[in-house]
């Protein structure tokens, strides 16, 4: 079956704009009282078992990295109706890669492997955070209990590092239209998969609840 040309745009369109929130999100949290830059040097200090210089230089690039982001962010509110999402993404790609070169140029190799389990590690907390406030709107509308939301909170979490994963791997490239029918089968299945997982845990009615929402 072939499949709609702009349905295919929009769900790209989609991942694009959710891995750029989420990249965000990490400069947010750079910027809170619980995950400040200093709360993250001293946590990447602790656990790399950072020698002093090397914790300096990490400063000066985590430092690097936070303005980078926050300036694409500024830029990019500026006008949304001019707005280009795969440029904003390009730039958040280039300041990570940046970022990434100045730690891995750091640290030993051991530590630069411990250093990306860390940034898993840490996406994996957003990616709960957001599911955790994203069901507790949902919760009044949809009428799940507590319960269901504690068991629906690893299932949201996970659906949305998926999501994540495939965006970071596509978004902001020049997809031929094969590539773009690929997104859109990983996007899908993992759209199935989540759907029987929600299956088990919400009601029938609970289910059409959230599906209506889903397409608001």
């Amino acid at each position: 079956m072939k499949k709609d040309k702009s349905t295919i745009t929009r769900s790209i369109a989609c991942a694009v704009t959710l891995c750029i929130s989420l990249v965000f999100s990490v400069s947010v949290l750079a910027q809170t009282a619980e995950k400040d830059q200093s709360d993250i040097l001293e946590m990447l200090t602790a656990e790399l078992n950072l020698t002093s210089d090397q914790a300096q230089q990490l400063a000066s690039g985590l430092d690097q990295f936070t303005n980078t982001l926050n300036q694409l962010k500024k830029e990019n509110d500026k006008d949304k109706n001019t707005r280009d999402p795969k440029k904003m993404l390009r730039g958040v790609q280039k300041a990570r890669v940046d970022y990434y070169d100045t730690v891995k140029k750091t640290v030993t190799p051991a530590q630069f492997e411990q250093f990306l389990a860390i940034q898993e590690r840490m996406m994996k907390e957003i990616c709960t955070d957001v599911a955790e406030i994203q069901l507790i709107d949902l919760q009044p509308r949809v009428g799940f209990t507590d319960e269901q939301l504690e068991k629906l909170i690893p299932v949201f979490s996970y659906n949305l590092s998926q999501f994540l994963e495939i965006a970071s791997e596509n978004a902001g490239k020049e997809l031929r239209p094969r590539e773009k029918l690929k997104v859109l089968k990983a996007l899908k299945h993992n759209q199935k998969v989540t759907f029987e997982k929600l299956s088990a845990i919400l009601t029938s009615d609970q289910l059409e609840k959230l599906r209506n929402l889903n397409q608001k």
